[in-house]
């Protein structure tokens, strides 16, 4: 699991006024990702619930895979969904 203060770093690096960040749990890597999100995509979004998907890697570059989270307009998580990334 990654520390506080790198999950931190992370999400300051990635947060703007464009971008709002959320926090995931990874049932896969067991890590906490911080995850950049348009504020657009999901405010300007006619859906209650906006799905948003973000591929990441484990912390060896391995396994890459894919978090898929619904997000509501409060930027609250509603669910969570893991897949793996296939790239022809």
């Amino acid at each position: 699991m990654r520390a506080a203060t790198e999950i931190i770093d992370g999400m300051k690096k990635m947060k703007s006024e464009n971008v709002e960040v959320v926090l995931v749990n990874c049932d896969r890597c067991g890590n906490i990702i911080p995850v950049p999100i348009p504020k657009k995509v999901v405010l300007n979004s006619e859906l209650p619930v906006v799905p948003i998907s973000y591929v990441h890697k484990n912390k060896e570059h391995k396994d890459q895979h894919c978090i898929t989270v619904h997000i509501d307009h409060d930027f609250d998580i509603r669910r969570q969904r893991i897949s793996d990334v296939i790239i022809s």
